[in-house]
């Protein structure tokens, strides 16, 4: 596996020179955990079976953080639906892939204070060719309507569910992306196992982002 559908979310919605998060963080967070699912349902590692995940193949796929989330799911004690393994999953993974993109060379790693007190850590683009790569081939899709591959309908559909899709290009018709983004991520580009598998995925993202922002928007108002 090469550079994972986490990774490529992160890298979409990073600031490339202020090296900030552009995306809500409940959005990008649960994001990076239906990315993982993502990855496992197109390896065809899980499957959601009477609305729970189970493991199908309990191989590694090779990648040692997708690996350790295979790990979680396969050794529970009981299985759970896949909006319960999004929250589960979803909280040390921003920090984690950062850093994996600092490593490899993506980003470099920026320690900054807000206001001379509040330290942040900030991630400004180093090597861009992935992110170019990956921007390239959702602009083909979304803004010029070529056929998607499964990886690129995967990211799409994982966009789409965390309500990123509007945001992707601004010089674009955004009515007329997220009609795209709706058509692909419906689409018939996966077997009927994995596709079941991915809709429930994303559905269970969908819901924790939904619920995460009215949430936000309820505290903000009392």
């Amino acid at each position: 596996m090469s550079v994972t559908l986490p990774e490529e979310l992160l890298l979409i919605v990073l600031d490339d020179v202020a090296g900030s998060v552009r995306a809500g963080r409940p959005a990008l967070d649960f994001g990076l955990a239906g990315g993982q699912l993502l990855e496992l349902a197109l390896a065809s590692r899980i499957d959601v079976v009477d609305k729970k995940v189970a493991v199908v193949d309990p191989r590694p796929v090779g990648d040692p953080d997708i690996d350790r989330a295979l790990e979680r799911i396969a050794t529970s004690k009981r299985q759970r639906k896949p909006q319960d393994w999004v929250q589960a999953l979803h909280k040390p993974l921003r920090a984690g892939y950062s850093d994996r993109l600092v490593k490899q060379g993506m980003v470099r790693l920026e320690n900054r204070r807000v206001l001379g007190i509040f330290p942040v850590r900030r991630f400004p683009a180093v090597d861009a060719a992935v992110e170019t790569e990956t921007r390239g081939r959702l602009r083909s899709v979304l803004v010029e309507g070529a056929d998607p591959d499964p990886r690129t309908a995967a990211l799409v559909s994982l966009l789409r569910a965390a309500d990123m899709v509007k945001k992707l290009f601004p010089d674009a018709d955004r009515g007329a992306i997220k009609r795209r983004a709706k058509e692909v991520s419906e689409g018939e580009w996966a077997g009927a196992a994995v596709r079941k598998a991915v809709e429930s995925v994303n559905a269970a993202v969908a819901g924790a982002v939904a619920a995460a922002t009215a949430a936000g928007a309820a505290s903000s108002s009392t």
